[in-house]
């Protein structure tokens, strides 16, 4: 990092760890959200999937495909690993 630069960063956190973050502050009923960090940073899967968004995904599935959101397209089902859907 040049010495002209160090100011413009808010925070040390990696990309990972910043996503996380944000979506473990997202509320229970913020699916729009939560689903958005994962369209644009589907890495996150490997990175910390498992622990976090397999239990997300397993409790809701069945009430997205029942109720349908805006964001619950094929292309984000998709995106979303087999055993992470119930």
């Amino acid at each position: 990092i040049k010495r002209a630069y160090p100011h413009t960063f808010y925070d040390m956190d990696t990309a990972s760890t910043y996503t996380r973050k944000m979506f473990s502050s997202f509320r229970e009923d913020q699916d729009l959200e939560k689903s958005y960090l994962l369209t644009i940073h589907p890495d996150v899967y490997k990175a910390w999937g498992d622990e976090l968004l397999k239990p997300w995904t397993i409790k809701n599935w069945n009430r997205w495909e029942e109720e349908k959101p805006s964001w619950f397209t094929d292309a984000w089902i998709d995106g979303v690993p087999n055993e992470y859907i119930p």
